[in-house]
């Protein structure tokens, strides 16, 4: 999975194997990423991420439906983990009315989940 800041500062990105999301900055291509830590998930492949529309939040899933949230203003700030989706989660979007608001969409059932009140952890 890959995301891209809204303000193009930082390009987020995960490898193959263990989770590992890895942020960039794409006006610096020579220098390191910053591995983000605490991921909930450990060998589950990474389906989806997505900045919030205010580039101050980070939000990733994965296949076993693990769902994490980093605060991009600290990024020593803990992960907050939310409640793991049955049968993983393939896609996770934020609305473009609110900056905490995000959807999640499970796999072959179709199932979508709207998360109100998240953000207080």
């Amino acid at each position: 999975a890959i995301a891209l800041s809204p303000d193009g500062t930082r390009l987020a990105s995960s490898r193959l194997g263990p989770s590992e999301i890895r942020l960039w900055n794409p006006a610096q291509p020579g220098a390191g990423p910053v591995v983000l830590s605490g991921y909930p998930g450990k060998d589950a492949y990474l389906f989806a991420m997505e900045f919030s529309p205010d580039g101050r939040t980070l939000i990733a899933a994965d296949a076993a439906g693990y769902i994490g949230r980093w605060n991009m203003e600290n990024l020593l700030e803990p992960v907050v983990k939310l409640p793991k989706q049955e049968g993983g989660v393939w896609s996770i979007a934020f609305s473009l009315a609110s900056s905490h608001t995000p959807t999640t969409v499970g796999p072959v059932e179709s199932e979508l989940a709207l998360w109100r009140g998240w953000d207080q952890g």
